[in-house]
């Protein structure tokens, strides 16, 4: 236990050291202002959101109470809190458990391996509580105050908010170990994470089809009726997949014996879960940080190899990079999926209203509607939306912290660096835009001709996104995260770049908005307006690159 409590505390001040770290300015030391504006506006930001969170429950919560339903909202939240926790744990458990920098040194240390993976464990259990918190905590005041509780139901609401992570944490550490076991044993291993991870990311979203309530194709109005009338028909809908939410309802209602079983179950599961995988952990751990010392070798080594431009090496060290961490790729490469997927959720939810056999001549038709001139903002629209997701740009920069110091070492320029991240960025968002260009053209019926103009246009804009992504992030880099998913997702400039490349698709939105109701000028010059806004966005975003960026990465460089 006290092995458990040193490397707990020695878990949290090295994340308060980078904070600190990246807080501090490289010049002085000191806290840049900046950061701490930056700061407050996100903290009051959170306090907005968590404050959206609570009143949205307070409304639902009288609504309930109205129609004599009080135990619908926290069952409601409950199952939200632990579809939330499986979906936001399948990116981070994984790289926190097994390609941690520390796990080789905590292996030369005289600790047991089981009390390592105890404090990866409760790393993880305690961010995720952060968000039940949000949740649960609301719901579950509401309900006492609804109930009258005693000192019972707030001792059994604060012990239910405890054990609601466990759970969907418990197969979250399952499924990764599992994973890390099966890939540690290959012989190309990053290839076998890659797809590992991904077929890691599809099992958790079948969970979560599994978890959320269903209704029956053959559901009629009297079926509705039931549903509202019956004192517990809600209630059976929402947890009919996941029994222990209606154990933990049970339970808050005065049900001790439910109560008992959740956390029983809970609990139980985590601990059993640590019992058996950690004895093992840190051998798993230690050959999967391992290289791959079986290549496979070169037969013919006299052969004269073409040698490669500066940048062109430098290209293919980018994707080489991207491609073999999973974190990268389930993160870096999700531009490339976005649109497809979207589109996919639209129809099922278009389903619901018109039929399937419907949709598409219902969306053919709407577009033969409108001039061809909208239909080539429209297009260009649905290209450019998925540069509002470009981790690899933001994150250029920071996920080069590990080859650094040999980067600075090489005779090369800084301007050769940073234009070999920018085409390697861009050529996610270039598969990015092919690949919406296929789904489009399939809801279409055919590839339109004005797909062409459109994709170029869109081009334009992901050039200028990526520009600006990595500029920002060579200005103000984050060298100090510890594993791979903290350098693509935990950063502030991934956030930054979002609400940047939000920011310019607005701008040609707005001039469109302005020259069509303001102006109400034709379709022609909306379309000069419009294109004029991107090529200066364009333009400005390059010039930005070349005299901020690059001089701030060769500052870096030292």
């Amino acid at each position: 236990m006290r092995n458990y409590a040193a490397l707990l505390r020695l878990s949290a001040m090295q994340l308060w050291a980078s904070l600190r770290g990246a807080m501090q300015s490289h010049k002085s030391g000191r806290i840049h202002p900046g950061l701490v504006v930056l700061i407050i506006f996100a903290g009051i930001g959170f306090a907005v959101l968590a404050g959206v969170v609570v009143f949205v429950q307070i409304v639902l919560a009288k609504a309930l109470e109205a129609v004599g339903k009080e135990q619908l909202l926290p069952a409601l939240m409950l199952l939200i809190s632990m579809a939330c926790t499986l979906l936001m744990s399948v990116f981070s458990a994984f790289s926190r458990l097994y390609f941690n920098r520390d796990n080789v040194w905590l292996a030369s240390l005289p600790v047991k391996s089981g009390t390592v993976l105890a404090v990866r464990m409760t790393e993880i259990y305690l961010s995720e509580l952060l968000l039940n918190l949000v949740l649960l905590v609301p719901a579950l005041t509401m309900f006492g105050l609804q109930t009258s509780g005693g000192a019972g139901y707030w001792l059994r609401a604060a012990a239910t908010v405890l054990a609601s992570s466990a759970l969907p944490m418990g197969i979250i550490v399952v499924l990764s170990a599992l994973l890390a076991g099966c890939t540690s044993i290959v012989k190309h291993k990053e290839l076998a994470l890659t797809v590992g991870s991904m077929l890691l990311v599809a099992a958790i979203l079948t969970i979560e089809m599994k978890i959320l309530p269903s209704i029956p194709e053959d559901a009629d109005t009297m079926f509705f009726v039931r549903l509202l009338l019956g004192s517990s028909a809600l209630i059976d809908l929402l947890t009919t997949a996941v029994p222990p939410v209606r154990w933990a309802v049970d339970g808050l209602s005065g049900d001790w014996g439910s109560f008992a079983t959740f956390i029983v179950l809970s609990f139980g599961f985590l601990i059993t879960v640590h019992q058996l995988l950690g004895r093992n952990y840190l051998n798993v751990c230690i050959r999967q940080s391992e290289q791959a010392a079986q290549r496979k070798r070169k037969k013919d080594v006299v052969r004269q190899q073409k040698p490669r431009s500066q940048l062109k090496a430098l290209f293919i060290r980018e994707w080489i990079d991207l491609l073999r961490t999973p974190a990268y790729v389930t993160n870096g490469l999700a531009e490339v999926i976005v649109m497809p997927l979207m589109l996919v959720f639209m129809g099922i939810g278009m389903s619901s209203e018109i039929p399937a056999e419907e949709i598409l001549p219902f969306v053919r038709s709407f577009l033969q509607s409108i001039p061809q001139t909208e239909q080539l903002l429209l297009f260009t629209v649905l290209l450019a939306f998925p540069g509002l997701i470009n981790p690899a740009a933001a994150t250029a920069v920071s996920r080069g912290a590990r080859q650094h110091d040999l980067y600075r070492a090489m005779p090369v320029a800084s301007y050769v660096y940073m234009t070999a991240k920018l085409l390697a960025a861009f050529s996610v968002s270039f598969l990015g835009t092919i690949v919406t260009m296929a789904a489009v053209s399939f809801v279409v019926g055919v590839f339109p001709v004005l797909m062409l103009p459109a994709s170029l246009l869109a081009l334009l804009y992901h050039l200028a996104v990526c520009a600006l992504s990595i500029t920002m992030d060579a200005v103000k880099p984050y060298f100090d995260w510890t594993n791979e998913t903290q350098a693509i997702k935990q950063g502030m400039n991934t956030l930054w770049s979002m609400l940047l490349a939000l920011m310019m698709l607005a701008i040609p939105a707005c001039v469109w908005v302005l020259m069509f109701f303001v102006m109400e000028v034709n379709a022609e010059l909306r379309l000069i307006a419009v294109l004029a806004a991107v090529v200066l966005e364009f333009s400005v975003s390059l010039f930005l690159f070349k005299c901020v960026g690059v001089k701030c990465y060769s500052r870096i460089e030292g």
